[in-house]
């Protein structure tokens, strides 16, 4: 008996033998990731900074349908050139060149109003800085702009144009929460310390700094402070998930029945964090 093949049954047989071929030969290994990698610096610790991204991680994971884990920087790291990551929430001055990177949004600063973050000086004001021959200073950290990066013009202001005429420079470990480097002015190991105005106000309102004693003012003008970057992996619309989930924790923040917003704000400030702005107008409308 003569089998008569019409178009769709050799058509259908090709479709058989194709995958066939691809099971065994799979070519290019997919970019979709199966985990997104959520990138930072170590902050006051492994244990700490990964526990206060927990909630992000669970909260952007939904939006993405992937499982987002942190990864931490190593220790003294100031770019993101040599990084392999999905997303990451860092400094700005980390961003770099990343080829292919995007910045999403912008951390908001903890007890800050507005976006940006200033440096601020705290020194006793019995004892100006200025006027010692040798003084001690101690930043916030190296890497953020309030951290210390931001203050240039004010120390310059003062006839300190680098820091060879101090006696003791110091900076703090953790670039999210400077809150070391303000006790090292209290208890006297400094004589001025230049930080984030968000730890000063929180000081401030807890009755741990005391405006009687301490000279406190700004060092500088606001600058942007952490970035949430998309890497280069990252396809355009993974992108404008992350920055929707990212941007609608503003958008939910006072909703009585948003329990994980809460827990995710919550977390963050632990970081001396409160959510994300965007990085330009109408960023929805983005193609």
């Amino acid at each position: 008996m003569n089998v008569v093949f019409r178009p769709l049954t050799w058509l259908l047989l090709g479709l058989v033998v194709a995958i066939a071929i691809a099971a065994v030969y799979p070519g290019r290994e997919s970019t979709l990731p199966g985990t997104v990698r959520l990138a930072t610096v170590p902050g006051a610790g492994p244990r700490l900074t990964q526990t206060s991204l927990a909630p992000l991680c669970d909260y952007l994971g939904l939006a993405l349908r992937r499982a987002v884990e942190p990864v931490l920087l190593p220790a003294g790291a100031r770019s993101l050139e040599s990084t392999s990551f999905d997303l990451a929430l860092v400094p700005a001055s980390m961003v770099g060149r990343v080829k292919g990177g995007e910045v999403l949004a912008w951390a908001k600063p903890r007890a800050v109003p507005g976006l940006g973050c200033r440096p601020y000086v705290v020194f006793p004001k019995e004892r100006p800085w200025y006027d010692l021959p040798s003084p001690r200073i101690s930043f916030g950290d190296s890497l953020t702009w309030s951290g210390g990066r931001g203050a240039q013009e004010y120390l310059l202001e003062h006839g300190f144009k680098d820091l060879t005429r101090f006696g003791n420079v110091t900076y703090g470990r953790n670039p999210f929460v400077h809150e070391a480097v303000l006790w090292s002015v209290i208890h006297g190991v400094a004589d001025v310390a230049i930080l984030n105005e968000g730890d000063v106000q929180a000081a401030v309102d807890a009755g741990i700094l005391d405006r009687d004693r301490f000279k406190l003012a700004p060092a500088g003008p606001a600058g942007a402070g952490f970035a949430l970057v998309a890497g280069p992996a990252m396809s355009g619309s993974a992108r404008r998930q992350a920055r929707a989930a990212a941007l609608n924790l503003d958008l939910f923040r006072y909703e009585t029945k948003s329990y994980q917003v809460k827990a995710v704000l919550e977390a963050m400030g632990h970081l001396g964090l409160h959510g994300f702005a965007p990085d330009q107008v109408l960023p929805a409308l983005r193609p």
